[in-house]
């Protein structure tokens, strides 16, 4: 199964509390999305990530690949 990961889903603590076990992969790129930022409220991911604020990926608003 592949999986495109960009954010806390890079940080070895959240892929061995989310799969049990570190995650192989190689660098790729979501053309026509741009990354944002969101707040965690939620005490669980507040722990396991230790930062209240992480990375999301959204379609970029400028129609340029990498806008």
């Amino acid at each position: 199964m592949l999986l495109f990961s960009y954010g806390t889903l890079q940080i070895e603590g959240v892929q061995l509390s989310s799969f049990g076990r570190l995650l192989v992969g190689e660098s790729d790129a979501l053309p026509f999305h741009r990354t944002d930022m969101v707040e965690i409220t939620d005490p669980e991911v507040l722990r396991v990530r230790g930062e209240r604020f992480h990375p999301v990926v959204v379609p970029s608003d400028t129609g340029q690949p990498y806008g």
